[in-house]
C-alpha cells in the first residue's frame, strides 16, 4: 500500500483536526445535557439533632475563625 500526498493529507486532517474537534463537540453536548440538579448529602431539618450537631461542628471547624463563635458576621 503506497501512501500518496492526497491520502496523507486526508489522514492528517482526520487525526489532527476532525477527531479532536468531534470529541470536543460531543463533550460540550454531554455537559449541556447533563442533569445539573445536585442533591444534598443531608436533608436540612432543624428538628434533627444529629444534623444540627454536624452543622455546628462544620461551622466551628471552617467558619468560626472569620465569622465568630457566636455568628457575629
Amino acid at each position: 500500500m503506497s501512501l500518496n500526498f492526497k491520502s496523507f493529507i486526508k489522514i492528517r486532517f482526520l487525526l489532527a483536526i476532525f477527531i479532536p474537534t468531534s470529541l470536543l463537540f460531543f463533550g460540550i453536548i454531554i455537559y449541556i445535557l447533563k442533569d445539573k440538579n445536585a442533591q444534598a448529602a443531608y436533608i436540612l431539618n432543624p428538628d434533627n439533632y444529629d444534623i444540627v450537631e454536624l452543622g455546628k461542628t462544620v461551622y466551628f471547624q471552617n467558619c468560626a475563625s472569620c465569622h465568630g463563635v457566636k455568628l457575629e458576621g
